[in-house]
């Protein structure tokens, strides 16, 4: 391993890729529909594996792809917001919003947005566990978060007065836990008024970055096609679009409900 390390680092040093190999490289990882693996990437740029290892690293670290496209080492739900806000043209702090598995950062905060509620599974005695790692709810009051799934959203006792009136359900990188995507759906556009929002951000499941593929509870890699017949089969939305979010690393899908 120490001898492989100390290989690559020889030849980072030695390669300086030319701007066609540069070009080829990102135009593989930002095009490529299937999975994107070095070897993917060697065979249709016709460069060598270990050029394309080099040239990706590159990549990554000039921002062009990855976790960290918006900004170095920041979090990017300041971005997933100004693309949610961007949506509608009245948009506002009075709207209703639920962020389903706000975890960790939520998308929305209700010191500004009154109505926003949230709904994690991981939500007990006012924090979020999540596999051992404690959130700090003091982000929202815990009055505005329930227990709750994808699956279950519209069944918690305390929204029922609210089915039907929410402008817009989101999540960030929580839909690819789930367990029943379809149910999810239908269960996430109970919550929705006419022409409401369903905003997802999802890993890309053709990536082969680490982060998103390593993560033992995910249950689904998300890649167009899968999610175009999820929502063809649920049958309670319009207007699907899904668009690249981060280069390599996740999607954001929309749609409304009918």
């Amino acid at each position: 391993m120490i001898l492989r390390k100390i290989k690559e680092k020889i030849n980072e040093q030695l390669y300086t890729p030319t701007q066609a190999e540069y070009k080829a490289v990102l135009d593989f990882f930002l095009h490529y529909q299937s999975f994107r693996t070095l070897y993917d990437c060697s065979r249709e740029t016709k460069l060598d594996i270990e050029k394309c290892r080099i040239i990706k690293k590159k990549l990554y670290k000039d921002r062009q792809l990855g976790m960290y496209y918006f900004r170095p080492k920041s979090d990017p739900h300041i971005f997933m917001f100004e693309y949610i806000a961007r949506l509608v043209p009245n948009f506002s702090s009075k709207m209703n919003i639920a962020e389903i598995g706000p975890g960790r950062l939520p998308i929305i905060s209700d010191k500004h947005f009154v109505n926003w509620v949230g709904i994690d599974y991981n939500f007990k005695d006012g924090q979020i566990d999540f596999n051992g790692r404690i959130w700090d709810i003091s982000k929202y009051p815990t009055n505005n978060v329930y227990k709750g799934t994808w699956e279950t959203c519209s069944k918690i006792d305390e929204l029922r007065d609210r089915l039907g009136s929410f402008d817009f359900v989101i999540g960030s990188h929580s839909f690819e836990h789930v367990f029943k995507p379809i149910e999810a759906l239908n269960s996430a556009s109970e919550l929705l008024k006419p022409n409401g929002y369903l905003v997802l951000f999802v890993p890309d499941g053709f990536s082969d970055e680490p982060a998103a593929r390593n993560e033992m509870t995910h249950t689904l890699y998300l890649v167009p096609d899968m999610i175009e017949e999820l929502f063809h089969y649920c049958g309670k939305y319009k207007n699907l679009k899904i668009e690249t979010f981060r280069p390599n690393y996740d999607y954001v899908i929309t749609a409304q409900k009918i």
